[in-house]
């Protein structure tokens, strides 16, 4: 079964997962509401209790409390039996999906509400899988299936998430909390932290000043510690988060005249595996992905700089022949192992530095 990541399929919140099968039961509200063009209606079916519902829960701009009370009903806590109140934007988010795919069947639902009691239980028996304060226990998330339809179906049919660009200089602490503060004001919380600033900053070790080794440090290891230190409260607070941070695999291996980038990034490695540790315990997961050569404008500028007017994919079938795959990387793999720990999927893993490099590093 292929799954979204928390939090990341919508910014409210909605969460959907692929695949799987489900049982039997309907209801409906009345014909009035189905029959007008501007009504919109869902259907479900229930993986634990084997019931379904098909409804109209909204007509223009108005919802329906009849059938958002029944909604409330059929996704309630199916351990418990407790009734929540399922936010209705969730609703219109899943809605709006099944019209980009075209689908009319019934989405399979995995868990909707979640009372304290259960969450706690779940949280207990799944070693700290589940958020302290999990979006069910709001009424804000929802787990379902719809089977036959992929991750990337999904994933390019989703209405649009909420993205806010915050320019901020991060070598600086003020620009580490102006950026950090512009994304909790714009965002709410932050729950999961990728560090991936910075340059190949690198030469001749005698060559390299004060002045390079500090704009270094600042940049790429100190933006990490500040940044980590405003988002681990809240992470630590709420029992659910994950740090990412893009090194590059000289942190292992660092090379002639690769300072002062290959000291910094080993440093990051260090910052890594110290969090990771400490902060295990609430259910922060910290984790540091370090870089081959992955396609990106760094390497659209180098190609552009050089002087023998070769093609951009010469260019780069030349700087992958080094590399045992024998090519440089894209940047959706490199995203792929960052979604991978940032889910619930990767609930295991925290402390380890991950090569993305197509087998480029000598060590492991």
């Amino acid at each position: 079964m292929e799954q979204i990541t928390r939090r990341s399929f919508l910014r409210s919140a909605a969460r959907l997962a692929v695949g799987g099968v489900a049982l039997s039961f309907a209801a409906h509200v009345g014909a009035h509401a189905a029959a007008s063009p501007a009504s919109r209606r869902l259907a479900f079916s229930h993986t634990h209790t084997g019931e379904r519902i098909s409804l109209v829960y909204a007509v223009g701009d108005h919802y329906v409390p009849a059938a958002l009370a029944a909604l409330n009903r059929f996704l309630r806590d199916h351990y418990s039996g407790a009734v929540g109140l399922i936010d209705p934007l969730l609703f219109d988010q899943l809605h709006h999906l099944q019209r980009e795919l075209g689908r009319a069947d019934p989405f399979h639902v995995i868990s909707g509400y979640r009372c304290a009691a259960t969450n706690h239980r779940l949280r207990t028996a799944r070693g700290g899988g589940v958020a302290r304060r999990s979006l069910h226990m709001d009424g804000k998330a929802i787990d379902v299936r719809l089977p036959g339809v992929s991750l990337a179906e999904l994933r390019d049919a989703a209405p649009t998430a909420r993205v806010v660009a915050i320019a901020a200089d991060i070598r600086t602490a003020a620009g580490c909390e102006q950026a950090f503060n512009g994304a909790v004001r714009a965002l709410g919380q932050v729950d999961i932290l990728v560090n991936n600033a910075g340059t190949s900053q690198r030469g001749p070790f005698l060559e390299v000043t004060d002045a390079l080794w500090q704009d270094d440090l600042d940049l790429k290891l100190f933006a990490a510690i500040r940044l980590s230190r405003l988002a681990l409260p809240g992470m630590r607070d709420r029992e659910w988060g994950r740090i990412i941070n893009v090194l590059n695999i000289g942190a292992k291996a660092p090379k002639a005249s690769s300072t002062p980038t290959s000291v910094s990034r080993a440093a990051g490695m260090a910052l890594t595996k110290a969090l990771a540790n400490e902060f295990a315990p609430h259910n922060v997961l910290v984790n540091a992905m370090l870089v081959g050569i992955i396609e990106s404008d760094q390497w659209v500028r180098r190609h552009a700089a050089d002087q023998r007017n070769i093609t951009w994919d010469e260019w780069k079938a030349e700087q992958g022949k080094p590399v045992p795959l024998g090519r440089i990387g894209r940047a959706e793999e490199f995203a792929a192992m960052a979604l991978l720990l940032a889910s619930e999927q990767g609930g295991y893993v925290t402390g380890t530095a991950i090569n993305v490099d197509g087998g480029s590093s000598p060590v492991v």
